[in-house]
């Protein structure tokens, strides 16, 4: 399968500005596409990707789930899980502004206190809601995944493209 479209990134330098031709093929210019699952824009920055993975992450049934008074509270956390899993899918990659930080955070805190069965009037701290899941906040979480993708990455053999970068990307630091 050959992919058809590319993102128009500021630094676009093509003779046609709806597209160029590669391999013989046109491919189309857009502002953003699909790819393996995650938005990639023109910009470079994450927040649509974001803001479309938080959407998908509170679409379903899950409020229901938390709503349920039969289910255990490690039950609802169990599946809860998911919605994060759903919820941070390539966050590894993702560039995140302080704003973006600030709505995954609040996407968070919001469906613990939907597990725990807290209302907004009930005026309970975020420390409070957090103490009885156990769970640790988003940035937490985006800082291990990365972490170990960069693991994997340092693992892979020296002449591995992913490898070299990442070597490139240290001696620019020293």
């Amino acid at each position: 399968m050959v992919k058809n479209k590319t993102a128009k990134y500021r630094f676009w330098s093509c003779s046609n500005p709806t597209g160029a031709f590669i391999d013989g093929q046109c491919v189309e210019a857009v502002d953003s596409f699909l790819y393996l699952g995650s938005e990639i824009t023109s910009s470079g920055y994450s927040s649509c990707d974001i803001i479309r993975r938080i959407v998908l992450a509170s679409s379903g049934q899950a409020g229901r789930v938390w709503s349920n008074r039969q289910l255990s509270l490690s039950s609802k956390l169990l599946i809860y899980n998911y919605c994060m899993a759903l919820l941070l899918y390539g966050s590894e990659a993702w560039t995140i502004l302080k704003a973006d930080r600030q709505k995954l955070q609040s996407f968070h805190l919001r469906c613990q206190r939907r597990i725990l069965g807290i209302r907004l009037f009930d005026f309970v701290t975020n420390a409070d809601v957090s103490a009885p899941t156990g769970l640790t906040d988003v940035h937490s979480i985006i800082s291990r995944r990365r972490h170990a993708l960069f693991g994997h990455i340092r693992r892979l053999s020296p002449d591995t493209p992913a490898h070299k970068v990442l070597h490139m990307a240290v001696q620019m630091q020293h």
